[in-house]
């Protein structure tokens, strides 16, 4: 399983792409074996007291690794975007169009209403998920750049 899921990643993943991870790593306290063999820049968005906690005791110091506070809102491509491993009922500028980004939930059928996705990799086909594949959910929820609360005038 960890071959196919390195081998997924390093398909779809670029050794200059950027990726977030939003948590459920590894169980384990291996993580370093795992990074040094992933494309990209990686940046965990992660909790230090769920799945991760082993590995985030002793965080593996690699070039390609930045960890991030449990909860980020950042500007991607224009669009605001919250990112946590736990999925949000209301999140920072969500009456301004922003995206939440979550994992943890592991049921298909968990789905929250909104400009949210669940961006794990079970969810996905075991891959990573791309911007483009994020922001066209989001127009299909009504998102558009321009994107204004129907009650903001």
């Amino acid at each position: 399983m960890d071959e196919e899921l390195i081998k997924r990643w390093n398909t779809v993943v670029s050794k200059a792409d950027i990726v977030y991870h939003l948590g459920d790593f590894t169980l384990g306290d291996d993580a370093g074996v795992y990074l040094s063999r992933l494309h990209g820049k990686i940046k965990f968005v992660v909790p230090d007291f769920h799945h991760d906690k082993r590995w985030l005791a002793n965080k593996p110091d690699l070039p390609n690794v930045e960890y991030l506070p449990p909860v980020v809102s950042e500007k991607i491509n224009g669009v605001c975007i919250v990112m946590c491993h736990f999925p949000f009922a209301v999140w920072d500028k969500l009456h301004f169009g922003a995206w939440s980004l979550y994992g943890h939930t592991h049921r298909k059928d968990f789905v929250l209403p909104g400009f949210a996705m669940n961006v794990g990799v079970d969810h996905h086909d075991f891959y990573p998920v791309y911007f483009d594949e994020v922001k066209s959910h989001m127009v299909a929820m009504g998102w558009t750049p321009k994107w204004k609360a129907p009650w903001i005038i």
